[in-house]
């Protein structure tokens, strides 16, 4: 019998899903593991991912918020969380983020994890593309990175 995959390997498997198109299967996935642990910032960033998909901008911020709240230092929930919020065109409360990577990234000098500085790069982006006159239309530079996500646990 195969041994069944741990939460790292289950978050992983949910992010597979999303790059592979299956959101419902994603979607099950964070829910399995809400079910599990219900204070879990993975999936509930798993689950705003899976909203973010489908364009539900604001119910994908909110489980961004909700995975920040359960781990203020989750790297790739304030990545998709400022991206988001540049998307809405709220620079303000982007930048606040953007600041608090920057901080992180400050403080870690040599030493950071390998998705930090590709985060800061993607929000900047963000806050670049995101102009009052086409807010969405430059959705393919900001679009969701669970690539990297997986290195944030």
């Amino acid at each position: 019998m195969a041994e069944a995959p741990g939460p790292d390997g289950v978050y992983r498997r949910g992010l597979e899903d999303i790059r592979a198109g299956r959101l419902e299967a994603a979607q099950a996935t964070a829910q399995t593991m809400l079910s599990a642990q219900p204070r879990q910032a993975a999936a509930r960033q798993l689950m705003g991912l899976v909203k973010l998909k489908r364009g539900d901008l604001a119910g994908a911020l909110m489980e961004f918020d909700r995975a920040l709240a359960l781990d203020p230092d989750f790297i790739a929930a304030r990545e998709e969380r400022a991206v988001t919020l540049a998307r809405l065109g709220q620079a303000r409360r982007a930048r606040v983020d953007l600041d608090a990577l920057k901080t992180r990234e400050a403080a870690c000098a040599k030493a950071c994890p390998p998705e930090l500085r590709p985060a800061v790069s993607r929000v900047e982006a963000a806050l670049a593309a995101a102009r009052p006159s086409g807010l969405l239309k430059n959705a393919a530079a900001t679009d969701i990175a669970p690539d990297r996500a997986e290195g944030a646990l």
